[in-house]
């Protein structure tokens, strides 16, 4: 028998509120105030939409790996746009765009990153590159098409990706 999650919480004296709207910011200020008061710990489940109000975010949501996907292949076309909205700097939004500002001579620290570890990993073969789902927002484009056996995806799975560093020291 599967129990809904505020029966689940509940049995367990734990409060459950929700599912509420994560778009309604008053709501949620009100909600929070009132949590605030209680002297136990409770449950807030919130819902949101990825790119709410902004189209071009809700047109290209972060890609998550599908099952069937090999950790070599691309997880999405490099040009529709869906890794601006992740481990991006400061930006503007201007209509239906994203404008960075231009930085003309400066490279991002996520470039030098990557172009420095995909050149020790073309010196030690020991060197891996293990992502969740960050692949464009971490600079590891160039090592994942250089060193594919070498580079792990595991989308979003940050707790799998502390195990796999923990089993690749034993091999």
């Amino acid at each position: 028998m599967v129990l809904p999650a505020s029966q689940m919480f509940e049995s367990l004296n734990i409060p459950y509120f929700g599912p509420v709207d994560g778009h309604d910011v008053g709501a949620l200020i009100r909600l929070f105030k009132a949590l605030a008061e209680l002297e136990h710990p409770a449950i807030l489940h919130v819902f949101t939409r990825k790119g709410n109000g902004f189209s071009p975010a809700g047109s290209h949501p972060s890609p998550v790996r599908s099952p069937g996907l090999t950790r070599t292949e691309p997880i999405y076309p490099a040009s529709n746009g869906a890794s601006k909205f992740h481990s991006t700097g400061p930006f503007k939004i201007n209509g239906d765009t994203v404008k960075s500002p231009s930085l003309p001579g400066r490279r991002s620290f996520t470039n030098v990153f990557g172009e420095h570890l995909t050149e020790l990993a073309e010196k030690d073969s020991r060197i891996v590159a293990i992502t969740s789902a960050m692949c464009d927002g971490t600079g590891l484009v160039e090592f994942r098409k250089k060193f594919a056996d070498r580079f792990y995806d595991v989308g979003i799975a940050e707790s799998e990706n502390v195990q796999n560093c923990r089993m690749l020291q034993f091999s």
